[in-house]
């Protein structure tokens, strides 16, 4: 461990670029670790003026780009790394949406089933 005289700390061999102030080659394990930052959360995605992309723009998006709108892409993390508070923030906007084209889906699962069974009934 060093500490070095711009006051950052190092553990291992110190290699953390202009943005650390705490540097750590290898494995962190802990109880529990708190990300503070003033970050947006997205409950928002559940207001009634949320705009959700349709399923078939969004499967369009996904074949061009091979991620998810709004996410950081592969070698945009390997170049500058996580955010963890925002990685967080975004997992959730996506979990909710997800949530939201679930409920889409059953929904249109049960009118289809509807009509199904009247037509089985008649």
């Amino acid at each position: 461990m060093s500490v070095r005289a711009d006051n950052n700390v190092y553990l291992g061999t110190p290699d953390p670029g202009p943005f650390s102030n705490l540097y750590v080659n290898g494995e962190i394990y802990a109880h529990l670790v708190k990300v503070t930052n003033s970050v947006a959360w997205w409950d928002g995605v559940f207001k009634k003026d949320y705009h959700l992309m349709p399923l078939d723009k969004l499967e369009k998006f996904v074949n061009k780009n091979h991620h998810l709108p709004g996410m950081p892409t592969e070698s945009q993390v390997n170049e500058n790394g996580l955010d963890l508070a925002k990685m967080n923030a975004l997992l959730l906007k996506k979990t909710e949406e997800l949530t939201l084209y679930v409920i889409e889906l059953k929904k249109e699962n049960e009118r289809i089933m509807k009509l199904f069974n009247e037509k089985k009934g008649n």
